[in-house]
């Protein structure tokens, strides 16, 4: 059997199956950006710091001392029993409870922004000079008659105003500013250098609509895409951190230069 070949196409937007392309991102964004234990306890130290860190775990842990000290334990048996409880609350804040909830304020999130964005693209991402949402397309069959969305990646002109990305000390240093948002492909076409060509095509963009730099946010436990991002020249620009005071999810803005 002779199997059907087919070809991947990067274009501007034009409306193919809008329905496909919310879902699609959606449940891209929702699939890479899971937040687990380990994001959420370098977050925290990384936000505030390593002394904070250590100086709160350490009254815990002399509050758990003195409780077990008081109810008769000897002073080797009560440090024993402090240090387990206070490593089973840790891990029922930081990697049962906390990932629960952060995730699903992420989900519930990602819904309603990518709804309410995606229900007119044309007005919504104000698709004129200087930004541009692309597709990236597969066509498949025989004739490649069949064409389906793979891939998105948007492309603005970065908002100075809203400073979406808290980088505004950043402003003269990174000149006439691109950001680069929804780049998304879908779990089936994962590992094919679809997102290298949508970011190719993103970087052209820019260069030829004379932005001087490029930028972009990636949460830190999305190692594949940071990889990525990296191999095609972005650099670390500043950390951010989204999420609730006590659960912070740590991202880092990179920027490339045009």
């Amino acid at each position: 059997m002779v199997g059907h070949k087919s070809t991947i196409n990067i274009k501007p937007y034009e409306r193919i199956n809008d329905q496909s392309l919310v879902e699609m991102c959606i449940n891209s964004y929702i699939d890479t950006s899971a937040i687990d234990f380990k994001h959420l306890v370098i977050s925290a130290v990384h936000k505030f710091g390593l002394s904070t860190a250590v100086l709160i775990l350490t009254i815990a842990l002399a509050i758990y001392f003195h409780c077990f000290t008081a109810m008769g334990a000897g002073m080797a048996l009560a440090f024993a029993l402090s240090v387990a409880l206070l490593g089973v609350n840790l891990y029922l804040i930081y990697g049962v409870i906390l990932p629960r909830y952060n995730n699903r304020l992420i989900i519930e999130e990602c819904r309603q922004t990518v709804k309410r964005e995606f229900e007119n693209i044309p007005e919504n991402f104000n698709v004129k000079d200087g930004n541009c949402f692309f597709l990236a397309t597969e066509k498949s069959g025989d004739l490649e008659t069949t064409e389906q969305i793979v891939g998105c990646v948007y492309v603005k002109h970065y908002d100075w105003k809203k400073d979406p990305l808290e980088i505004c000390d950043f402003k003269d240093e990174v000149g006439k500013l691109a950001i680069l948002d929804f780049m998304t492909v879908s779990a089936a076409h994962r590992g094919k250098g679809i997102a290298r060509k949508l970011l190719e095509e993103a970087k052209l963009f820019c260069k030829n609509h004379s932005y001087d730099n490029l930028v972009l946010s990636c949460y830190t436990n999305n190692k594949p895409a940071l990889v990525m991002y990296q191999k095609a020249g972005f650099v670390h620009l500043s950390n951010q951190f989204y999420g609730p005071f006590f659960s912070p999810e740590e991202s880092y803005n990179m920027t490339f230069k045009c």
